[in-house]
């Protein structure tokens, strides 16, 4: 199958964003004061996106009433993905540095994108609860981006955020099948993965 990394970066956005995240999708909302309310289950509390002539930049906050470090225990384990989200046939680590490790991960995508395998270079700091991920090692210009796990008032709060090349960029639409189609149950699959670790 044909590596495709507009569709891995969406659907990495799509599965490591909401490892506690909801089918509501938010907008990020500048300026606002106070104290947040713990949150009660899970959902998405912002979107932002900026698009320029050269990169697109995608950051998304989720807030759970998951622990951190329950979280960040299956977010981590990229390894396991398969065993409990259909959209991931097989995860399989293929190279290891000593600081990263290559994953092929082969996706049984929803109509009409079509399934694929592609690959992508992984680094975590379990100190700092975050995962650094690039598309391409060696290349400083390809997709990349991090997901950070922090702990909040009765939670945690997980960062996604992707930077690529504007030519690289994945289409409204495949925007629109990852957040409608694939995030609900992705979403559903990874908050029941987190609860068992209770």
């Amino acid at each position: 199958m044909p590596s495709c990394p507009r569709y891995l970066s969406l659907l990495l956005a799509v599965s490591l964003l909401v490892v506690s995240g909801s089918t509501e999708i938010g907008h990020a909302e500048k300026g606002k004061t106070g104290k947040a309310k713990p949150p009660e289950g899970f959902r998405v509390e912002s979107v932002e996106q900026v698009n320029t002539e050269t990169i697109s930049w995608l950051r998304i906050q989720v807030v759970a009433d998951t622990g951190p470090r329950e979280t960040w225990a299956v977010l981590q384990n990229v390894q396991e993905w398969a065993e409990f989200l259909d959209i991931f046939s097989r995860v399989t680590p293929v190279e290891r540095t000593d600081t990263m490790t290559r994953y092929c991960l082969s996706v049984s995508a929803p109509w009409p994108v079509p399934d694929f395998d592609s690959v992508v270079w992984i680094a975590t700091l379990p100190d700092l609860r975050v995962m650094l991920w690039r598309k391409d090692k060696e290349k400083l210009t390809s997709s990349h981006g991090k997901i950070a796990v922090m702990e909040i008032p009765g939670g945690s709060r997980v960062i996604y955020e992707i930077h690529t090349p504007a030519r690289k960029a994945f289409p409204p639409w495949v925007v629109r099948i990852g957040l409608y189609l694939v995030l609900p149950g992705v979403a559903r699959d990874f908050y029941d993965r987190i609860q068992q670790q209770d």
